[in-house]
């Protein structure tokens, strides 16, 4: 929760920060609200178990380039871009989610996101997917094909509330 609820913060320069050591990111930039740009290209986040809420509410981010992330710890995702409505982009082509078990609201509420490509997505360890597409009401197709469910005990809500969804694959 490092930066979270600081909902007036515009802009913020973390590319000194050294995270080789890091082990969770939990709610660490949750409710910036007023964000507009975050470069995290410096991120080493190897380490990091926990990306629950990360971006919670930050609601004028429209891009994230994350694709130097190295996921391959991570074991939840719980909530990570929720509330993310003006991101018109995510490329997470390269996420590693082998380990991941928690994916519950993991884009819910990314209301301007027209597609998703999850293709690369290893789900065989994911217990729950509650909400995990909810209230996206601008994405017209998303890419799931590579998803196993074999695992998932709860999958309430998944898609709800998605009126412009046309393909899922």
């Amino acid at each position: 929760s490092l930066f979270a609820d600081c909902n007036s913060l515009v802009n913020i320069n973390v590319l000194n920060f050294n995270t080789i050591k890091t082990t969770t990111m939990y709610s660490m930039f949750r409710n910036c609200e007023k964000l507009v740009n975050l470069d995290l290209s410096s991120f080493n986040t190897s380490n990091v178990t926990s990306m629950k809420s990360m971006f919670y509410g930050c609601s004028n981010l429209t891009v994230l380039d994350i694709s130097n992330f190295n996921t391959s710890n991570v074991k939840t995702m719980y909530y990570m871009f929720s509330g993310c409505e003006s991101l018109i982009d995510l490329d997470l082509k390269n996420f590693d989610t082998i380990n991941v078990t928690d994916m519950y609201g993991m884009f819910q509420g990314c209301s301007k996101l027209t597609s998703l490509n999850l293709s690369n997505f290893d789900t065989s360890n994911v217990t729950t997917m509650q909400h995990m597409f909810g209230q996206n009401f601008s994405l017209n197709s998303i890419d799931i094909s590579s998803f196993n469910t074999s695992k998932v005990i709860d999958m309430y809500a998944m898609f709800s509330d998605n009126s412009n969804l046309e393909k899922i694959y």
